[in-house]
């Protein structure tokens, strides 16, 4: 499983953190062979 956040992070003119928020968040299951099934190929369709 992969987790990303997006996060938007304001600062004053003196470079002071004032904002850190989260703006988009994405969990995903990732596919990587073994656990991807055998292609079809164009041959067959």
């Amino acid at each position: 499983m992969r987790h990303n956040r997006l996060r938007r992070s304001t600062f004053d003119t003196d470079g002071v953190l004032v904002a850190d928020e989260i703006v988009a968040e994405n969990h995903a299951l990732m596919m990587y062979e073994p656990f991807l099934p055998p292609a079809r190929s164009a041959a067959a369709e």
